[in-house]
Parts: structure tokens; C-alpha cells; sequence
């Protein structure tokens, strides 16, 4: 089940493949939150194409007190760091945790970063925008779903 919903004063909403994302977006940054019911990573990733290559995914875990939330370029059956690839992070903050068997992520992400990796997200456009989660915390570990639609920020 896919869905997307919210006006431009209250949070956006969407979910596919388990992953319930919601999001907004606050002057140049978009403040998310992305959940599933693993104790695995969770992500949701950004694409101008209907492909994974070049997806520019927020990827995140929970690992007791201690929050991973990293950006990566979608290059399957691969995907590497942005910061690996010589791009910049656009994480600005992130949080999260893990309550009753789901990991929920909240981060704030720069709408662009202005490297050459950017998949620059704009307010009102449309995005092909991957969900996936995964059983582990490793987030070269294969996703235990995933799936895509088309999400307008």
C-alpha cells in the first residue's frame, strides 16, 4: 500500500514497503521522519529518473544510544557514502530509536548540497522515492523490502 498525504502547513505523509515517512520542508532543509518495523536500518532515497541508480538515499540505524544516519549514491547492486564518493553530507541532525520491534529515524537534510552527487530536491516536484528496510543494522546489508513510487515534496 502506497499513499501520500498533508498540506504545505502540516507534515507530508507517505509509506510503501512498511517505511511510514513523513516529511516537511523548513527554508532550505527538509525535516523528516521514516519508520519501520525492524530493528534493522531503515531508508528513503530521491531520484528525478524511475531508477535506483544515482538515488540519493538518507540511510539510518539504531544502535543502543548511539544513532547512524548517513547519505549514499544508489549505484546497484551497490551504494557508497556520499562523503566516499567526494561529495558533502547533507545531514544537518539526526536522531533516532528503537521502541517495541521498530526503528523510527528523524532527521533534518539539506534540500542541496551543491556537489556534482546532489539529487537537489525541490518543493512541489516530483521525486521517484525508494522505501526499504532492512534485518540488520550494516547498511551494506540487502534490504528485506523495498519498493518505489512517485512522491511530489
Amino acid at each position: 500500500m502506497t499513499r501520500s498525504t498533508g498540506n504545505e502547513k502540516s507534515p507530508r505523509h507517505a509509506s510503501a514497503a512498511g517505511v511510514e515517512f513523513e516529511w516537511r520542508i523548513e527554508g532550505d532543509v527538509m525535516k523528516g521522519r521514516m519508520s519501520a518495523k525492524t530493528r534493522g536500518w531503515v531508508t528513503v532515497g530521491f531520484n528525478t529518473v524511475r531508477d535506483l541508480r544515482g538515488t540519493r538515499l538518507v540511510m539510518g540505524y539504531v544502535d543502543g544510544d548511539r544513532t547512524v544516519v548517513e547519505e549514499h549514491i544508489a549505484d546497484p547492486p551497490d551504494h557508497r557514502p556520499k562523503v566516499q564518493l567526494g561529495g558533502t553530507s547533507g545531514v544537518v541532525s539526526a536522531s533516532g530509536r528503537e521502541v517495541d520491534g521498530t526503528t523510527t529515524i528523524e532527521f533534518e537534510l539539506r534540500l542541496d548540497t551543491g556537489d556534482s552527487f546532489d539529487v537537489p530536491l525541490v518543493p512541489g516536484r516530483s521525486y521517484f522515492t525508494t522505501f526499504a528496510w532492512s534485518h540488520e543494522d550494516d547498511l551494506y546489508h540487502h534490504s528485506a523490502m523495498r519498493s518505489a513510487i512517485d512522491l511530489v515534496l
